[in-house]
């Protein structure tokens, strides 16, 4: 072997294609994903940021607008359960920006052509002509001049029909790409009539009527009308506080159910990373009457107010530290609904006909019996009707072992109660049950 076959130069030589072909890859993948992040092409999987409205009514046909990114190209939203079919009807991104500057300039020539038109009548300005500058007009207004997060600049738009027979609750929804599946988003279904504010996307830019821009002193926002029982829907923009008016009698005990981080548990890319809901209810004159903020340790609100005198009331919702965005969709159920505080005991053993004390507001019982013969051990959710409406489900568990109930005067251990191993649980009584 010669010497000179390991000299430097030799070497660099023999190495040179390959460190360029390790560069140019290095340099593919660097700015591969830049590639990929422009609008308008199918890049990834998709991802869903929101859904608007998160729930209809049982027997409902309505419009859906679902926000995320890399949604081009959407074949069709699947949800999870039955009685639901949904079909896609439109899709809607922001402009980039080389077809922001060729929409300019195709402005411009447009306005050549009018202003050419006014001296030489043989090259006139047509109808389609103006029409098509109309077009550019509304396309740069509401479209070309607003900085979106990616994660929102999407927006698919779908035509949802809830059957009749469908089961009330939470379902899953996702969209279906080229690219693949999309992440669930929670989508309920509800037994009460819904009302919705009109829905705000990433890439319109006017405000909606009678959006507050920041807070303001209440009453600057007409309250929306709305009629008992109901569920609202609405979306938080930056500032805005939401209102909803209402008219009830005295004696009534009035309900406010809010979703919100159940419907959105986590924001990725806002701060704090998530949407915090708050409840208020006041009169006419603006006075407070009640306030929620979480639900022990639920974070979304749950409010309930005896009606001391027939007259009109005032929902308020909105963050609590005044943020917003799209994304900041809630969900809030009103009326004289039945609601479980409290159930006793958490179990029973399988096989038999369990017996348990309710606590809440308006139930049309405080006992509920359940029949638990064909059950299997595990964890169940129950739930109760009251004025025609379910309740909200509570959590019990089923097994195979006996159970203990609490019995008095045991508290020394001198009086220690007695019991029998295998035991499923031991149910203890609370005070003020």
């Amino acid at each position: 072997m010669s010497p000179f076959e390991n000299s430097p130069g030799l070497l660099f030589r023999h190495l040179a294609p390959r460190l360029c072909l390790l560069i140019a890859a290095t340099v593919a993948l660097t700015f591969a994903p830049a590639l990929q992040a422009q609008p308008g092409g199918n890049r990834g999987a998709p991802h869903l940021a929101f859904t608007y409205p998160a729930g209809g009514q049982q027997g409902t046909t309505f419009t859906v607008s679902v926000g995320g990114q890399n949604l081009n190209a959407t074949a069709a939203a699947h949800f999870s359960g039955n009685g639901i079919t949904a079909k896609v009807t439109g899709y809607d991104r922001p402009l980039t920006q080389k077809e922001i500057n060729d929409l300019r300039e195709e402005a411009d020539r447009l306005q050549a052509k009018r202003a050419a038109a006014r001296t030489d009548l043989t090259k006139p300005f047509t109808p389609e002509d103006e029409k098509r500058a109309s077009e550019i007009r509304t396309q740069l207004a509401t479209r070309g001049n607003r900085q979106v997060s990616p994660v929102l600049a999407e927006t698919v738009t779908l035509e949802v029909t809830l059957a009749p027979d469908t089961s009330p609750g939470d379902r899953e929804l996702r969209l279906r790409t080229p690219a693949g599946l999309s992440n669930p988003m929670v989508f309920s279904v509800g037994q009460l009539r819904e009302v919705s504010e009109p829905v705000s996307i990433a890439t319109a830019n006017p405000p909606r009527p009678n959006r507050e821009p920041g807070p303001r002193t209440r009453g600057t926002k007409p309250p929306t009308e709305i009629t008992l029982p109901t569920t609202v829907n609405g979306q938080i923009l930056p500032g805005e506080i939401d209102r909803f008016r209402f008219t009830a009698t005295k004696g009534q005990r009035i309900v406010m159910i809010a979703s919100a981080r159940s419907l959105i548990p986590y924001l990725a890319d806002a701060v704090p990373g998530w949407f915090q809901a708050t409840l208020g209810l006041f009169d006419t004159q603006g006075h407070e009457l009640a306030y929620a903020d979480d639900y022990r340790f639920n974070p979304d609100p749950v409010l309930r107010y005896d009606i001391p005198a027939d007259g009109t009331y005032v929902i308020e919702i909105k963050d609590s530290i005044f943020r917003g965005r799209e994304d900041f969709v809630y969900r809030v159920a009103v009326g004289e609904l039945p609601f479980v505080t409290g159930i006793f005991p958490l179990g029973a053993t399988c096989g038999a006909t369990a017996t348990f004390e309710l606590t809440g507001w308006n139930l049309p019982s405080n006992r509920l019996a359940l029949d638990t013969k064909d059950k299997t051990p595990g964890t169940f959710l129950v739930s109760v009707r009251g004025n025609a409406q379910a309740s909200n489900p509570v959590r019990i568990a089923l097994d195979r072992q006996p159970d203990c109930l609490e019995a008095p005067a045991h508290g020394t251990p001198e009086t220690a109660q007695a019991v029998t191993l295998p035991i499923g649980r031991v149910s203890l009584c609370r005070q003020g049950r």
